[in-house]
Order: structure tokens, then C-alpha cells, then sequence
């Protein structure tokens, strides 16, 4: 695995297993070929604290082919679903492809069971209110969707549907994610410069201050670009 750029935390630390590894798989990013995760999976095992979670961002997806796709808000949410279970299924023939020993430290978590975590929908409350009522944080979300998606500048409407999929992700950036007694603090992901920036300000209160005292952020949440070799 290449890894071309830290934030907060660099190589040694990464080496050193100081963290528990989250690995998000975004449905739109082809990035994910079957032969890239199964990479991905490996790095991690070497590399984290105790255990590795896989989160499949499923029902997320729908936002795009809702928007972009003009696929009807139920048809979009079926589609991403079954898509999701096509990668859970060949995300589990790369696990159990694993020594036994290794099977074990491996996690997976769907869309559905994040939104069960009530430390998710509480820094996802606060987050939405924000882009409802804060010009320039709603102008930063905006314009990483802008950076990141195709399309006209103007197209404001688009732009604004298209912010809740940030919106819906950032509060895995702000600040650890437990899952199954687990806290995960890393996420390796191929880009996502825009995104690592504004989480980070966020969580060290440079930017949007009045956000950060009402998330409370408790750990230290690192990423790396991460890009197989």
C-alpha cells in the first residue's frame, strides 16, 4: 500500500498499530474492485491495533442515483441495498479466504447498522442544523461536492441534495466510531483531501468552534491517503 498523505498521525504511528482500522467502502468509488479491498483488508490486518472494520456505505449511495441518476427515492434505496450485498458477499469470500486467526479480526457494518448507533445520530443532529443555519459551513459542504462530483457550479439545487451524502458521513470523520465494543480511529481511503481537512478543523475547533463544543469530539480521528500498489 502507498500512503501519500497523513493527517494527524504519521508513519510511525500507522506501523506502530496505535490504531483500530475503518475502512469505508463508498459504492460510486470504482476504486473498489474486489482485488483493491481484498488489498486494503491485508494492509489493515498488518497494521491496526486489534481489529479492522469494513463499512459497506450502502443506503448512502442512494443519495446519487436519486439525484443524479433520476432513479426514484425507493428504487435508489433498493438498488444500493442489493449493491451492498453483492460487496458484503465478496467482502466475505476475501475474509474467509484468511487464516482463521486473521477471519476474526474482521468487522463488517452496513448503513443500516450505523444509523442504529445513537453516537452517530447525535453528532448527525447537530451537523444538520448547522448546514441549515451556518452560511459558510453550509458554503465548505457544498463546495466539497462541488470538487468532487461533476457538475455545474450553478446547478445549486443539485448541489444542496447532493450535501446531505457529506453531511451523512461526516460524523465518521469528527470522531471515533465504536462498533461491537471496538473504537476505530484511522480510515485509509484513496482521496478525500477536502473532506480530512474540514473533519480535522472541526475536531481541533478551527474551524465552525460553536459545532465542536456541541460535539464534544473525545478521540483523536486520523486518515490516510491510501492507494494500493
Amino acid at each position: 500500500m502507498k500512503i501519500t498523505k497523513y493527517w494527524n498521525t504519521n508513519e510511525k504511528e500507522v506501523k506502530s498499530r496505535k490504531f483500530n482500522i475503518f475502512i469505508g467502502i463508498s459504492l460510486g468509488n470504482l476504486y473498489f474492485s474486489k482485488e483493491n479491498i481484498r488489498k486494503y483488508i491485508l494492509w489493515a490486518l498488518e497494521n491496526t491495533k486489534k481489529s479492522v472494520l469494513i463499512f459497506i456505505a450502502d443506503k448512502n449511495h442512494s443519495i446519487n442515483l436519486n439525484l443524479r441518476k433520476n432513479y426514484s427515492k425507493k428504487e435508489a434505496i433498493n438498488t444500493t441495498i442489493k449493491m451492498g450485498d453483492e460487496i458484503e458477499n465478496s467482502i466475505r469470500s476475501i475474509i474467509n479466504g484468511l487464516p482463521k486467526e486473521k477471519q476474526k479480526l474482521v468487522k463488517i457494518m452496513r448503513w443500516e447498522d450505523l444509523e442504529k448507533l445513537k453516537e452517530y445520530q447525535h453528532r448527525l443532529e447537530p451537523i444538520k442544523k448547522e448546514f441549515s443555519k451556518n452560511k459558510n459551513f453550509k458554503s465548505a459542504i457544498m463546495n466539497i461536492v462541488t470538487n468532487c462530483v461533476k457538475i455545474e457550479k450553478d446547478n445549486l439545487k443539485i448541489i444542496e441534495g447532493l450535501s446531505l451524502y457529506v453531511l451523512n458521513e461526516l460524523p465518521l470523520f469528527i470522531d471515533y466510531i465504536e462498533y461491537q465494543n471496538e473504537r476505530y480511529n484511522l480510515i485509509p481511503y484513496p482521496g478525500g483531501d477536502d473532506l480530512n481537512d474540514l473533519a480535522l478543523d472541526i475536531q481541533n475547533g478551527k474551524l465552525f468552534p460553536e459545532l465542536t463544543k456541541k460535539l464534544k469530539p473525545e478521540g483523536k480521528m486520523a486518515f490516510v491517503n491510501a492507494y494500493v500498489d
